[in-house]
């Protein structure tokens, strides 16, 4: 038996690092500018090289972020890789139940987890949410990046819409990526300090078998595991 297998592959967590950055930038920077008028959002102001400095690292990162953002598509779409990434990602309709079967379990009212395949529907919820998150954000930043042009091809209102949203948004997913996935991937128990396989693409059959015990069996009848 192999003591870890590949879960990620390397084009996957590279598009991974690159996402996670653009979005920690925009999001900082994003918040300095939304908060411009407090002690701490000048002083993050001042470390991004004024406003002007801050512009210019929030439009790189937001490249940053429509780049992987087109590469992940194509990826999903042309490579066999992401397009069986993609099938994994996608909901079934065992997973509802599987969703309240977890809520009981965490209740106590029954003794076992379900079983889950490869994600689980709380890993697919993150994923799509991320998805409709950027393409939110990258929507709403084209419109306000065009500025002036943009108020000449649509209603003021709905240029200002856009820069409530487009604000929000941010924070939305701020609050998200600090409170949820930071949690849920690396301080949860049995993941605590940070689960690796993120730098890795690594997971010990030990935990795939715990964790993903469909995704298991499927493996070791597809003598994948060298069982």
């Amino acid at each position: 038996m192999k003591p870890a297998i590949l879960r990620f592959t390397l084009t996957e967590r590279v598009q991974h690092i690159i996402l996670l950055s653009s979005l920690i930038i925009l999001v900082l920077t994003g918040l300095s500018l939304m908060f411009h008028n407090t002690g701490w959002g000048r002083f993050m102001i001042s470390l991004e090289g004024g406003l002007a400095g801050r512009g210019l690292i929030h439009r790189l990162a937001a490249l940053m972020l429509i780049g992987v953002s087109l590469y992940h598509y194509f990826y999903t779409l042309l490579s066999r890789h992401g397009h069986n990434l993609l099938m994994d990602f996608l909901p079934e309709k065992r997973d509802w139940g599987k969703f309240v079967k977890t809520f009981k379990f965490n209740l106590g009212m029954i003794d076992s987890p379900p079983e889950w395949s490869k994600f689980t529907f709380f890993q697919k919820l993150q994923y799509f949410g991320v998805v409709a998150g950027v393409i939110i954000m990258i929507l709403t930043g084209i419109v306000l990046w065009l500025g002036p042009q943009a108020i000449a091809l649509m209603p003021k209102w709905l240029v200002d819409l856009t820069l409530v949203v487009h604000g929000s948004e941010g924070l939305l997913i701020f609050l998200l990526l600090l409170f949820w996935h930071l949690y849920n991937v690396h301080l949860a128990p049995g993941n605590f300090p940070m689960n690796m396989s993120w730098l890795t693409g690594r997971i010990s059959v030990d935990e795939l078998r715990n964790r993903y015990p469909l995704e298991y069996k499927r493996m070791v009848e597809r003598k994948e595991l060298g069982e």
